[in-house]
């Protein structure tokens, strides 16, 4: 073999040593991460195609019972109206068959459970029976039915009730009878004028502290 052919042939050698010293360094990683990509991202779209092809959950909203709102701000309203408060018990006059003679709302009081109270001065006139119906109805116009609040007007509290026979001259038939009714409003919150609640009170009570000496 001639020198020529002995360089030839070493050089092939290192060509091919360079190839396979390439192939290990560089290119076979590459392939493996390049597997480990193919698997992940075949992976990815497996649970892309599961999710796509699940049924959805439904979301359950919560119940909001509209009619329970209402009825508790006609129970108890938010704002002070004195006309509609006028108007319901002009209503259940009528209906009761009595008269107003007299209606007297005093100043709100605030309570500190986040409610008025407005006293009111009733007097009415009419027969023991239409009376006792008036302040029946009174009563009615706000209850409880299976567990739901039921109100049909604001809320009213009768605190004391006298009667007295009617006179001549007070607009009441012989058999009428006058009712002089104290009675109270509620409201949700502090409305109108009404005076807030007081603040608790404080122990203002000291300790004398100095000793008395021998």
């Amino acid at each position: 073999m001639t020198t020529r052919q002995r360089l030839l042939a070493a050089f092939a050698a290192l060509n091919v040593l360079i190839l396979v010293v390439g192939w290990f360094m560089l290119v076979s990683p590459q392939l493996d991460k390049a597997s480990a990509a193919s698997g992940q991202a075949q992976t990815v779209q497996d649970q892309i195609a599961a999710l796509a092809n699940a049924k959805p959950v439904p979301v359950k909203q919560p119940t909001i019972h509209t009619a329970d709102l209402y009825a508790l701000e006609t129970a108890l309203p938010s704002q002070e109206d004195q006309p509609d408060l006028l108007f319901q018990l002009d209503q259940l006059a009528q209906a009761s068959d009595v008269e107003i003679l007299s209606l007297s709302p005093q100043t709100g009081v605030a309570t500190t459970t986040n409610y008025t109270i407005q006293p009111i001065n009733l007097s009415l006139g009419g027969t023991y029976f239409h009376l006792t119906q008036f302040l029946r109805s009174l009563r009615r116009l706000v209850a409880k039915h299976h567990g739901h609040l039921i109100a049909h007007g604001p809320l009213f509290a009768v605190t004391a009730v006298a009667l007295t026979p009617g006179a001549s001259g007070e607009g009441t038939a012989k058999n009428e009878e006058i009712a002089t009714v104290s009675m109270a409003a509620y409201y949700y919150g502090v409305v109108g004028s009404a005076v807030p609640p007081a603040p608790p009170a404080t122990d203002t009570t000291t300790t004398d502290t100095t000793a008395s000496g021998g």
